[in-house]
């Protein structure tokens, strides 16, 4: 009876052990599913001065099952870091439809060194082995994903140069009148006295025509 079961036993290893042998070896290890990636597009004004508001725009390419969300709400999707003390300003991130926008007042002069770090919700597909054999399931993950460090430079404002305007010259002419900038005075001044120098004119005229009585004195002889 016991020689009997042991030989059972024995059949059933043989035939199962060809089939083990023959199958792949079960690679275990996780794989994520979609992708995350972000760089910076542009940065204006591109020579910020002490006092500018810098914007920041970033191109987000995310392909991730959960998506990814900078807007209101999800402000711990997208973070932005660095900048103090030469960038002020606490304001989270936006997505726009130019892309992911950062905004900071360039309080004073100096280098900022920045990065935008970004989080998205993903899955990854893990296959582990077992007793039973090679399995592969589906489980939530998170995929991070950053801009890299960027530089940004701020100047002082340049001094405003101030603007002298000249002073017109004046001059005289022959007749005492003002050229240039007093002319018109001159002229004002001139026909004021015109009607005056001609009432003078013809009263003296009319003295030179007027007749006087003639006095004849006669000589005799004494």
């Amino acid at each position: 009876m016991m020689s009997a079961l042991v030989g059972v036993i024995v059949s059933l290893l043989v035939i199962v052990a060809p089939a083990s042998a023959g199958t792949e070896p079960c690679e275990e290890g996780c794989v994520p599913l979609g992708s995350l990636s972000v760089a910076l597009s542009s940065i204006e004004p591109g020579a910020p001065v002490v006092g500018d508001m810098v914007t920041f725009t970033f191109d987000l390419d995310a392909r991730l099952p959960g998506g990814v969300s900078c807007g209101a709400g999800f402000s711990g999707s997208c973070t932005f870091v660095g900048g103090g003390p030469v960038l002020d300003g606490d304001e989270p991130p936006t997505d726009e439809a130019s892309g992911i926008v950062v905004r900071r007042r360039a309080a004073q002069v100096g280098v900022a060194t920045v990065r935008l770090e970004v989080r998205g919700e993903s899955e990854e597909a893990c296959t582990f082995e077992d007793e039973f054999g090679c399995h592969t399931i589906s489980q939530p993950a998170f995929v991070e994903a950053s801009s890299g460090p960027i530089e940004v430079n701020v100047v002082e404002a340049p001094t405003p140069t101030p603007t002298v305007t000249p002073t017109p010259r004046s001059s005289t002419d022959d007749d005492g009148c003002a050229i240039g900038g007093s002319r018109h005075a001159g002229i004002g001044t001139v026909s004021l006295l015109l009607p005056i120098i001609l009432l003078v004119s013809i009263r003296r005229t009319h003295r030179q025509h007027r007749s006087f009585p003639v006095v004849s004195i006669r000589i005799g002889a004494t």
